[in-house]
């Protein structure tokens, strides 16, 4: 209840949990028992959002579909999720850090509980849907939490172990689908999110506490379905692109333009009509916030080409079963997780370290490494040279996010939360449309010329590492750019 949460410290900075120590420079138990709390959650949402990686071809195969359409159950989740993450900082106003989660466990539930009994495709997608509700509204939660109640000089560890988390859940995500879906069945694999989500459920009642007053804030439901519409189109001319490029194209310009009233409605359409708006963009107006925000998209699509496209290969390159291939997936998962903690106490130490630099450079040495390995087929090769690229990724997000958050007033943190999980959401769907698209295309085109599965899938996967080179190529050039930008202005400064 309102009545019962403790204020929210001005500089977001204090341990603010009731009960918690008043040294500001100590991370209390009670403070450590909710952010175990909230870290479940994000595994949780971690865990659901890859689950279905592994399950593309057998999901494909079942229900007598294309690999496009199949992977709806992937981008639908995170257009899903992008939607429920607008939702996140009123929701967070309005019900609190324990209504939130309360809510999203809830989604979870009901989300899996329906992929149990799933008899269809879309069925599926639905369950996928409700599933995503809880993801979009987990990431914002544990951000904003971090900031809120940890205290600064430990911010950096604490993203860091969250990232860890992310990690893990990525990692055994499709390890223990994998593991089901050859055993049970598709089915059977809601059952570890439903699992996940009943004791979310309990946690929200007893080890989740509100530490700021609940406001009466107001939820723009048109600005939800206008951000929905304007994804989902945009997604599906990224996912045929390589097949109907015209009709491809005008969906992607539909999709923009949607987005585009999205973000006046939420710039100049509530304001002047007196209301708040449902996702703040202005923060995007902040350049160090921007610049690491988009640091970290093009980190995480790193993530979601090597999560999409890892599976496929090994699947049908191959031959190998899901587990199979869950495996091959769970290794360089955990050593991403691991690193990512490492990279965040680094961080902690020594915040003028060039790490994002050394990510992105290795990301890039990974994937050319991959590019060439793929063509001959060898999978020990490609696994090997998965491990450079989730290692690069490892010291991205816990700098960048520590960065881009510390820049933010504290006025604006959950809204900045909310806009990072949101913007996330759109690279890792345009990551999981683009990268799919292209690769079910080329398979399609050459085993239609006779070419064998196994080399379709390998060149297939080759050329969609190509776009992901392209991108690092990019993301490196800007986190050079902005080092030295930033170094300067410090010079100037001094």
């Amino acid at each position: 209840m309102a009545s019962d949460a403790a204020k929210l410290p001005t500089d977001g900075a204090l341990d603010a949990v009731p009960g918690a120590s008043s040294d500001p420079n100590r991370v209390s138990k009670p403070t450590l028992i909710m952010l175990v709390a909230l870290i479940s959650c994000t595994f949780s949402g971690s865990f659901t959002q890859v689950m279905m990686n592994i399950a593309l071809p057998d999901v494909a195969h079942r229900f007598a579909i294309d690999l496009t359409t199949a992977n709806w159950v992937v981008i639908g989740y995170n257009v899903m999720a992008g939607t429920a993450i607008c939702a996140a900082a009123p929701l967070l106003r309005r019900i609190g850090f324990r209504g939130v989660c309360r809510l999203g466990a809830g989604c979870l539930v009901a989300g899996s509980v329906i992929g149990v009994f799933a008899m269809d495709f879309w069925m599926l997608v639905g369950a996928r849907l409700a599933q995503a509700i809880a993801g979009g509204l987990f990431f914002p939660l544990v951000t904003t939490a971090i900031e809120a109640i940890v205290p600064k000089r430990h911010q950096g560890t604490l993203f860091a172990v969250n990232s860890g988390c992310i990690g893990i859940g990525q990692a055994v995500g499709p390890l223990i689908t994998g593991a089901i879906l050859t055993t049970i069945g598709l089915n059977w694999t809601f059952i570890c999110p439903l699992a996940l989500g009943l004791y979310l459920l309990v946690a929200s009642f007893t080890m989740i506490v509100d530490v700021e007053a609940l406001q009466r804030a107001p939820i723009d439901v048109p600005s939800l379905f206008i951000a929905f519409v304007g994804l989902a189109v945009l997604m599906y001319g990224f996912s045929e692109i390589t097949h109907y490029v015209v009709p491809a194209l005008a969906c992607v310009g539909c999709g923009v333009a949607v987005l585009a009233v999205f973000a006046w409605r939420q710039l100049r359409g509530l304001p002047r009509r007196g209301k708040r708006a449902l996702l703040d963009v202005s923060v995007l107006g902040i350049g160090t916030y921007t610049v690491g925000l988009l640091l970290i998209m093009l980190g995480m699509m790193a993530v979601i080409s090597m999560g999409l496209l890892l599976p496929l290969y090994y699947e049908g390159t191959a031959s190998m079963s899901a587990f199979e291939a869950g495996v091959f997936i769970c290794f360089p998962l955990v050593v991403y997780g691991l690193v990512s903690m490492v990279a965040g106490r680094l961080f902690d130490r020594h915040p003028q370290l060039p790490l994002t630099i050394f990510g992105f450079a290795t990301i890039l040495v990974g994937l050319v490494a991959i590019h060439f390995v793929a063509e001959t087929g060898s999978v020990w090769g490609v696994f090997a040279c998965s491990f450079i690229v989730y290692t690069g990724v490892s010291f991205i997000v816990p700098p960048a996010k520590a960065s881009e958050m510390a820049a933010l007033p504290a006025s604006k943190i959950s809204d900045g939360a909310s806009v990072n999980s949101t913007m996330v959401q759109i690279a890792e769907s345009f990551g999981a449309a683009l990268f799919v698209g292209v690769l079910s295309a080329d398979v399609s085109r050459l085993t239609a010329s006779g070419t064998a599965r196994a080399a379709a899938y390998a060149h297939g996967f080759s050329d969609t590492i190509w776009i992901s080179i392209v991108f690092a190529i990019f993301a490196l050039a800007l986190a050079v750019g902005y080092r030295v930008r930033t170094g300067k202005r410090a010079k100037n400064v001094a």
